[in-house]
């Protein structure tokens, strides 16, 4: 296998080599090739091409794995530095296509093109057609300027386009920006899955500066003097009075780098870096200074002097990872989500639905969730359940919120064990009060006619219903709107089969029960894959809901699994369902319907 695969790029470097062999390639030498790593062969190829009387050469190289991968293409005279052109990386490497770029291996004369693109790119570039590329593409080439893998961290508000004061809390190894207190101790918890206080997360004063221009790589300042030019020459006519002042109060604390942060709304993306300076006020800049900037004014330091003394301190510019809501639900494209960030959802029972469930709303941009189930998580559950084996004989709501809390660190989630029905007292009750929908998925028939009961009794928005039906062969979800009667008119209300659905989907042989050597312990057997449909189905119907700007009426949808795999359960989809609604024919379906207060239609 390896000699067949060898002799096969033997046989693709010939054909290269034939290729381009009109074009006046050279093949590099071994000793040639040693200046780039993984490679397989190489070729240098003179341009039509002169830059300050030198002639421009490129090297192309073929990287061990080709052709799984594209080959890559070297400047490689003239010798220029990064951030002389766009799209010239470390070593001369050029980025000509992005990573978006499918080619067909079979076909190498993709080759061709390639080095085309790559003659076309060195042109405009060293003329400088192409340096609006360095403001569409800032942050990639602010991170050379950098020459660190020193990140921080912001949570703030960037759709909020204006400069102002933000907290920072420096703890060691990740320096933190946000909004407030409020929020950036929370986050700090989340992420952290502790709950420590404040006490632990010592803050401190800095500064987000909003501009509207990015800076050209000549730009980039190095000094303080230097940065507040820049400040003051946008377009967004800072107010330089309120930037000095709490630039004084920004390098005024203990820490010995204190940073800001500032955002620019870039022709492609908001993007957002930091500024690091080599000291604060209150520091020796090294061991040879004896005295610090803030030297002789132990309070108020007149800014006039402060900008004095700090007009050449060294600056660093520094890369920022955002973790703010409108980046981590959609890089600011997914604008949809600000309309239900505020909303509360509470979901009772965080078993297999409502667990998975509780995580989709979560990456679907809801915020704030009220999770209810007094039950601790078995060694049985993990196989349909969010939390695995490590969770196991912990409550579930307490183990199922550290988990989304550290995954979802801007959110707001609170764990309760159980629900008090018709406590208006009790923390439950204030929860379910203030929820924009409650979300039951406890397939238990006196929890939900408790929570019927409060719904009408204490006007509480919408309640969604879901279960599945025996081995998750069918999934259903009921939104019952206030006195809307949806989910009751579906079951029955009397009789022993008080409970059960009136038109069940599926019947079986049968019953589908299982027992466990336990007083009254029983289960119904399915696996994860099924699930999986009735999950987004209630998350999906959840969002609709929330997203609609009038009240939506009573829905009932479901969810069939494969016919092929009800048949090998020894199920059937039951005559009732087919004679009242049709057949689902080969399953794999879903189906709406909506109630009119007598009868459910189908969509």
């Amino acid at each position: 296998m390896v000699a067949a695969a060898m002799h096969n790029q033997t046989d693709i470097v010939d054909e290269i080599d034939t290729l381009i062999a009109p074009f006046g390639a050279r093949k590099l030498s071994t000793v040639e090739l040693k200046n780039y790593s993984d490679n397989l062969s190489g070729w240098e190829l003179e341009l039509e091409i002169r830059h300050n009387n030198e002639s421009v050469t490129i090297d192309l190289v073929l990287p061990g794995s080709f052709p799984a991968c594209l080959p890559n293409i070297f400047l490689k005279t003239p010798k220029l530095p990064v951030l002389s052109f766009p799209h010239l990386e470390d070593k001369g490497k050029l980025c000509v296509w992005d990573g978006m770029t499918c080619v067909n291996p079979n076909d190498l004369l993709f080759i061709v093109e390639l080095l085309e693109h790559a003659v076309l790119l060195i042109s405009d570039g060293l003329t400088g057609a192409l340096d609006q590329d360095f403001h569409n593409e800032f942050t990639s080439y602010w991170h050379y300027h950098n020459k660190t893998e020193n990140f921080k961290r912001s949570i703030c508000d960037l759709q909020k386009k204006r400069t102002r004061r933000i907290v920072v809390n420096y703890s060691k190894g990740q320096h933190t920006f946000g909004d407030n207190e409020t929020a950036l101790i929370a986050f700090l918890d989340n992420i952290s899955s502790r709950n420590v206080g404040a006490s632990n997360y010592p803050l401190e004063r800095s500064l987000l500066i909003c501009l509207k221009e990015t800076w050209h790589p000549s730009q980039f300042p190095n000094t303080t003097k230097e940065l507040l030019q820049l400040v003051k020459t946008d377009s967004s006519n800072q107010n330089m009075d309120f930037i000095e002042r709490e630039l004084l109060h920004t390098i005024n604390v203990k820490h010995s780098y204190p940073s800001l942060i500032i955002s620019f709304n870039s022709p492609d993306n908001l993007c957002v870096i930091a500024i690091e300076f080599e000291s604060s006020i209150n520091k020796r800049k090294n061991k040879y200074n004896k005295v610090t900037a803030k030297h002789g004014f132990n309070k108020t330091m007149p800014i006039a002097t402060f900008l004095q003394r700090v007009s050449n301190f060294k600056i660093f510019g520094r890369n920022v990872t955002r973790h703010d809501h409108s980046w981590l639900m959609g890089r600011d494209h997914n604008t949809g989500v600000i309309r239900f960030s505020n909303d509360v959802i509470s979901i009772i029972g965080c078993g297999s639905i409502g667990g998975a469930t509780a995580r989709l709303l979560l990456q679907s941009g809801v915020m704030n969730l009220n999770l209810f189930d007094d039950e601790l998580l078995g060694t049985e559950n993990p196989s349909r359940h969010l939390l695995g084996c490590s969770s196991a004989g912990f409550s579930k709501t307490e183990e199922l919120a550290k988990r989304l809390r550290s995954d979802f660190p801007l959110s707001n989630i609170n764990a309760y064990k159980g629900w008090n029905a018709y406590d208006e007292s009790g923390v439950s009750f204030t929860a379910l009060e203030d929820s924009e929908m409650i979300v039951s998925c406890t397939a238990n028939w006196l929890t939900d006619q408790a929570l019927l009961d409060m719904q009408t009794q204490h006007n509480f928005g919408p309640i969604v219903f879901s279960f599945v039906e025996a081995h998750a062969m069918a999934g259903h979800v009921i939104v019952n709107p206030q006195n809307s009667n949806a989910f009751n008119s579906l079951h029955i209300l009397e009789t022993n089969k008080v409970g059960k659905l009136k038109t069940p989907v599926t019947q079986w042989q049968r019953s589908t029960i299982k027992n466990i050597p336990a007083c009254a312990g029983s289960f119904q057997p399915y696996g994860v894959i099924p699930l999986t449909h009735t999950q987004s189905m209630l998350a999906e119907t959840v969002l609709i809901h929330l997203t609609s700007d009038e009240l939506l009426p009573p829905t009932h949808t479901v969810w069939f699994e494969s016919t092929d795999e009800l048949k090998r359960l020894n199920g059937t989809w039951s005559n009732s369902w087919i004679n009242e609604y049709g057949s689902p024919g080969e399953g794999k379906c879903q189906k709406r319907f909506v109630y009119d207060g007598n009868n459910w239609i189908k969509q």
